[in-house]
């Protein structure tokens, strides 16, 4: 159940595979998931290096790591 948050999440950033997309308005547009679960599987999917984030103090920007998905 949990771990499906987390593949929403990736197939929701790999729709905008070009984009840094702020962590507050990823929330918004997916609506299905609270700002805490989102910045828990954000920060997992940064461990596995699956994505990268900016972070500017509180504003964190989230992209796909391509580097990740070009050794896939």
């Amino acid at each position: 159940m949990a771990e499906e948050k987390k593949e929403e999440v990736l197939k929701f950033l790999k729709q905008f595979p070009d984009e840094k997309i702020n962590v507050t308005e990823l929330q918004k547009m997916m609506k299905s998931i609270s700002y805490p679960t989102l910045l828990k599987w954000i920060l997992v999917l940064e461990a596995e290096r699956k994505i990268r984030i900016d972070d500017y103090g509180n504003v964190k920007l989230v992209y796909l790591n391509k580097d990740y998905f070009e050794n896939e």
